[in-house]
């Protein structure tokens, strides 16, 4: 059985206009979501095996957040740019690639693409997920490459009370 939660970054800031999308920092709300929803899935799963994010700023951060809740070494996030803009197809093959000696991942990214990829998964219907929203699903297969022909459980769905609207 394979494992991944899929994590939307936490909110961003606007203030710093002049900086570039790929630089936004986290807000302070992004802060409190980051540690309140990291601190709720320490609860819902194991510490992952591998934590894999978007290197944007705001990505990253949120990813270190979880990195720090779970006692995950933070120096051991793996960070890939192509995450940023990636797409479904760019998403699925990057997990292929994990080796199959490891069972639970976390995938820090953007919408609209986490939304879009957990959608696809699952076979569901998702309107958006919020900021700092996590989705556990699990798979019935060993390999990694076959996930997205697997059966897929949903095992939790967390996130930011304030923020749901699905």
């Amino acid at each position: 059985m394979k494992k991944i939660v899929l994590i939307r970054h936490a909110k961003s800031s606007w203030a710093n206009s002049g900086s570039d999308d790929f630089s936004r920092p986290l807000n302070q709300k992004g802060i409190e979501e980051s540690k309140t929803i990291s601190r709720a899935l320490t609860e819902k799963i194991a510490k992952p095996d591998i934590i894999l994010t978007s290197s944007a700023h705001r990505a990253l951060s949120t990813a270190r957040y979880f990195a720090s809740a779970f006692s995950y070494p933070e120096e051991s996030i793996i960070k890939d740019k192509t995450l940023y803009l990636a797409s479904r197809q760019e998403i699925l093959k990057t997990i292929s690639r994990i080796d199959p000696k490891h069972s639970l991942v976390f995938l820090i990214g953007h919408n609209p693409t986490i939304t879009e990829f957990a959608c696809y998964l699952c076979n569901a219907s998702i309107a958006s997920l919020p900021t700092c929203s996590a989705i556990g699903i699990e798979f019935e297969t060993d390999a990694w490459d076959l996930i997205s022909n697997s059966k897929a459980k949903v095992l939790f769905l967390e996130y930011p009370k304030e923020n749901i609207f699905f």
